[in-house]
């Protein structure tokens, strides 16, 4: 149920925050095939070779906040390539691997770089095409799911990336066409305002009807991240999804506390179960709240649309790219939906590990 969040494999690179010598060094060495540069993001075209260990670093979403993440250990980190990744997480005890692609299109287009056809030979490599480890591809580009699903059986995820309040029946027919699976974030399962979650939206209930896997992302230990309805409590808050919502699974940045809930014995007891493992209903704190104490009325959220789903085609991948040629545009391809914004690592493979 839990994905560990695992970075496989990228043609990019970024460095964050800190003005520290060996930083104005790497801005230094790359700046001529820099994308773009401003102090505290490189974002740049390199090979993985080029890319020094030291650089890379653990994530930290909540650093405004002061909470950072194992600081002792936070370059303790490698990248790593795609085979690599496949080779580390084969032997391991985990039920398979995701791998999450996006912007292939600029890739296949622009880079001259065919990510789904070099994702199946990475797989087939490794021997994934003949072990009984699952394999998930995840990706927010219908076009290449689609391809996946031409060329090969694997699990197919598709990742809406924006938050949703309905979803067009007939964009759910859509993505079963392609997919197996959908992955939604939070707020598109219980939307809140200033952390006061208003109600769960019924979004699970309707892609499980259509029959779709429904994963819940990004889930994480830091207390700033739960809702308040949920206690500040991780735990309390997978509760939620999982047993309130009836989420298949959970995407998350701390995959020990998720083994941890999914081994408690207390999830298993029927209408025995503790009160403390009951899920609590969303939006019951505004239900308390004097309406001169109530947080700003929630903007409304559009739904999900055919136009949201449906995508061009991948393009074919361009054999005219020469490795020192200079950076390519970052304006997207004809047709596609998501333009490649500036200062954002342009990420094409990652790796996940699914747990038992």
């Amino acid at each position: 149920m839990g994905w560990r969040r695992c970075l496989g494999g990228c043609l990019a690179w970024f460095v964050t925050g800190g003005n520290g010598d060996a930083i104005e060094e790497e801005k230094r060495k790359v700046r001529q095939s820099c994308l773009s540069v401003n102090t505290n993001v490189i974002s740049a075209s390199l090979r993985l070779t080029q890319i020094p260990d030291r650089i890379a670093q653990i994530s930290q979403p909540f650093a405004s906040f002061g909470i950072v993440r194992n600081p002792r250990y936070k370059n303790s980190g490698a990248f790593l390539a795609l085979s690599d990744f496949l080779t580390f997480a084969k032997d391991k005890p985990l039920s398979g691997v995701l791998i999450s692609i996006e912007h292939a299109a600029f890739m296949d287009q622009q880079l001259g770089f065919g990510v789904v056809d070099s994702v199946i030979s990475s797989l087939n490599d490794a021997g994934y095409n003949k072990t009984t480890l699952e394999v998930m591809i995840q990706s927010s580009d219908s076009a290449v799911l689609l391809r996946f699903k031409q060329l090969t059986k694997y699990k197919l995820v598709y990742q809406i990336d924006k938050s949703i309040r309905d979803a067009i029946n007939s964009s759910v027919a859509d993505i079963k066409t392609f997919a197996n699976a959908v992955a939604l974030d939070k707020l598109s399962i219980y939307p809140s305002t200033q952390l006061f979650t208003t109600g769960e939206t019924g979004r699970v209930s309707q892609l499980r009807a259509a029959g779709l896997d429904v994963y819940a992302y990004v889930l994480r230990n830091e207390f700033v991240s739960q809702p308040w309805d949920f206690l500040s409590d991780p735990t309390v808050e997978i509760n939620a999804y999982v047993a309130g919502a009836g989420v298949d699974g959970i995407i998350t940045d701390f995959p020990g506390t998720t083994r941890r809930y999914k081994r408690s014995s207390c999830r298993n007891l029927g209408s025995d179960v503790p009160i403390y493992m009951q899920p609590i209903e969303a939006g019951q704190l505004l239900s308390l709240m004097t309406p001169n104490s109530l947080p700003p009325a929630l903007s409304p959220i559009p739904p999900l649309t055919v136009s949201d789903v449906v995508e061009p085609p991948l393009p074919s991948v361009s054999r005219s790219v020469s490795p020192r040629a200079a950076p390519p545009s970052l304006q997207p391809s004809s047709g596609q939906r998501d333009a490649i914004p500036l200062l954002v690592s342009l990420v094409t493979a990652c790796g996940f590990l699914l747990l038992v």
